[in-house]
């Protein structure tokens, strides 16, 4: 008899167990990918520079900027005025797309090809201001870089 009660509470104790551990998850996972495609809690860009030969002034800075499905990862950018070099990591799953970088009043400095599921780059040198970057197939994606004093 005490086998026959003990049974189904064990089992019900485990159901339980199971759910309140899938929810943990779940919740985990919708938290991180909500924090994920807002760019965390700081919107600042990844930079990497690479020094001179002098070691005295960075001759290069790497810009990462992936594009998803949605458009930026990351819509606003702020760096120092300097050499660049864009890397847009196509993460969207389009096949193809046509970057194209504006200053704010409209006129257009760059265009760069980008292949589904490939990077491109393009060295630039960006002065103090505010640019856009955006795509001809998808207008709505944009992404604002702010260049500031260096």
């Amino acid at each position: 008899m005490f086998s026959k009660i003990r049974r189904p509470k064990c089992f019900l104790l485990i159901v339980v167990a199971l759910f309140c551990a899938i929810t943990a998850v779940t919740a985990s996972a919708t938290l991180w990918r909500q924090a994920a495609a807002t760019g965390g809690p700081n919107p600042q860009p990844l930079v990497y520079q690479s020094e001179n030969r002098s070691g005295s002034v960075p001759a290069l800075t790497l810009l990462p900027i992936q594009v998803r499905p949605g458009g930026f990862a990351r819509p606003e950018l702020t760096g120092p005025a300097g050499n660049y070099e864009l890397l847009i990591i196509n993460a969207s799953g389009e096949p193809k797309l046509t970057a194209q970088l504006h200053r704010e009043r409209g006129e257009k400095l760059h265009t760069i090809p980008v292949q589904g599921g490939k990077n491109s780059r393009k060295k630039l040198q960006l002065a103090l201001g505010v640019y856009f970057l955006s795509f001809v197939e998808h207008p709505d994606w944009i992404c604002r870089l702010d260049i500031t004093n260096p």
